[in-house]
């Protein structure tokens, strides 16, 4: 039997919206745990290994040789300074393929560069190796990304996958059958707003985010870097880490803007993992995720 707490209290104590939720939700069925900070590698439940199986045979036609390594928002690093970090949703690695998972319930989140920036990337950080892609949503109909030698690339639908989810976790345990209905349902309430979905489903506001940040707050952060050379990270909520990167980008902006002799030159914006990075988080945003974003002092 799963023993994960009980779906609703989970979206009731989340600050996520639909798509994240969704991907929360699967995440933990996958793990049957906690759900994991981001990019951290997970070895998946048996059940687990028995939905990563079908829907790898539904997206690439074979079967794959074993699941031990999944990751939840499987960090790309960016190629280049004016290049953005990628984080699919989902990621299975092999020695000798890798396969990322995209989801999507919004069609307003659908990004034309998003999946070709995916593939560069992962032929970039994981070259020599075959790479495929499979892109999960509801109905959109949307180009295929250009392929490289060794890429697949499958687009399937929650309608595809959710027969799977059903056949593989709904049999003899309630509690993972009821994180199955809660993403049917969630699913099945994309017309309406978010908000009011939860309101009416769950009756629970989505709790505070912390303030949206703005530019002033970034300039703050950078600013006392800049003076005193001391290593800070920005305390902020975000939905996944490709939005935390477009923060360090606006940063270098900044830094980039600045006037010839400005206390900003003397600062570098970074993206701290702890997957990769080492240390520990600067922030509380920090240690939930595993990731931030840090402003320390230039090297010269």
């Amino acid at each position: 039997m799963t023993d994960l707490p009980d779906p609703w209290d989970v979206l009731r104590g989340s600050r996520r919206g639909r798509e994240e939720s969704v991907q929360q939700l699967l995440t933990m069925l996958i793990v049957e745990r906690t759900y994991p900070r981001w990019n951290t590698r997970s070895q998946p439940s048996p059940r687990g290994i028995e939905f990563l199986t079908a829907l790898y045979g539904a997206s690439c036609d074979a079967v794959p040789p074993g699941v031990d390594v999944f990751v939840d928002e499987f960090d790309l690093p960016r190629r280049h300074n004016d290049d953005v970090a990628g984080s699919p949703d989902w990621a299975v690695i092999w020695p000798d393929r890798l396969w990322m998972i995209e989801l999507k319930t919004e069609k307003s989140s659908h990004r034309p560069a998003q999946l070709p920036r995916y593939l560069a990337q992962g032929v970039h950080h994981h070259p020599g190796i075959p790479v495929d892609l499979t892109y999960l949503t509801g109905p959109l109909d949307k180009p295929a990304p250009p392929l490289l030698d060794g890429q697949r690339y499958r687009h399937v639908t929650w309608d595809d996958v959710l027969p799977i989810l059903r056949q593989t976790w709904t049999t003899d345990d309630p509690r993972a059958a009821s994180y199955v209905d809660a993403v049917e349902q969630i699913l099945s309430g994309i017309p309406d707003s978010w908000p009011m979905w939860r309101a009416e489903r769950i009756d629970a506001p989505i709790p505070a985010r912390a303030a949206t940040i703005l530019d002033d707050d970034l300039l703050e952060v950078m600013n006392l870097t800049a003076e005193d050379g001391l290593q800070r990270a920005v305390d902020v909520e975000v939905g996944s880490p490709e939005t935390l990167d477009e923060l360090r980008v606006r940063m270098r902006e900044f830094v980039a803007a600045a006037p010839a002799g400005s206390p900003l030159k003397r600062i570098t914006p970074w993206r701290w993992v702890e997957a990769s990075s080492g240390g520990q988080a600067l922030t509380e945003a920090g240690r939930r995720v595993g990731m931030e974003v840090r402003v320390s002092a230039a090297r010269s």
